[in-house]
């Protein structure tokens, strides 16, 4: 049985622009998987969204730990374009969610997307409970990040479901466990809620 869904927000419910562009400044010939994998694991990036540093700060630490090719300001410029708005479907998939489930979010995020993603693409409306990484302090895919999760919605973690886009993250979700699924947009979260009789 499932009381509550768990949702990383980019990839998952949100657009997300930003990769290939970090391929093309990067000068080292990345795929998209080993890209995410270095991007989830960089220091630059885990100070960031966990609130530790500024973003000029992090636009400088992010260019030279990835060695990028482009200046501070253009980095900035364009890593606030990074969130596109969210996934066609995705307010009528969490309307129709909101009524039989709790509805929760646990997302890497910083203080350049956050208001974005609350405000302007109204998630601060559509999902109950939020748990981002730059207001926790804890990230995915870090168990700690899970289990403050688990611990806030005082819910049994096998009764948690968590959709991300990132493998990694799904596997450390399993790991604490909750059931979690790789999705990207509302069609493959619809077709896990199907296959698991949940719709």
């Amino acid at each position: 049985m499932t009381d509550v869904i768990l949702f990383d927000l980019g990839g998952v419910l949100v657009r997300l622009t930003g990769v290939p562009t970090m391929l093309e400044w990067t000068p080292e010939n990345l795929t998209e998987g080993e890209l995410w994998e270095k991007w989830l694991r960089s220091e630059a990036v885990r100070s960031f969204e966990s609130g530790q540093i500024d973003p000029e700060a992090f636009a400088g630490s992010i260019i030279e730990e990835f060695r990028l090719t482009v200046s501070e300001t253009v980095f900035i410029t364009a890593f606030e374009t990074w969130i596109d708005g969210l996934f066609d479907g995705v307010e009528e998939l969490l309307n129709g969610l909101r009524g039989r489930y709790r509805l929760a979010s646990l997302s890497n995020t910083n203080t350049i997307h956050w208001p974005k993603l609350i405000v302007d693409m109204r998630l601060g409306d559509l999902i109950g409970s939020h748990f981002p990484s730059h207001k926790t302090d804890l990230l995915k895919p870090d168990a700690a990040a899970f289990e403050n999760a688990i611990d806030q919605l005082s819910v049994p973690a096998d009764r948690i479901l968590f959709f991300d886009d990132n493998e990694l993250n799904v596997t450390a979700a399993v790991a604490c466990g909750l059931k979690a699924e790789i999705a990207q947009g509302p069609s493959d979260i619809e077709s896990h809620l199907h296959r698991l009789g949940m719709l």
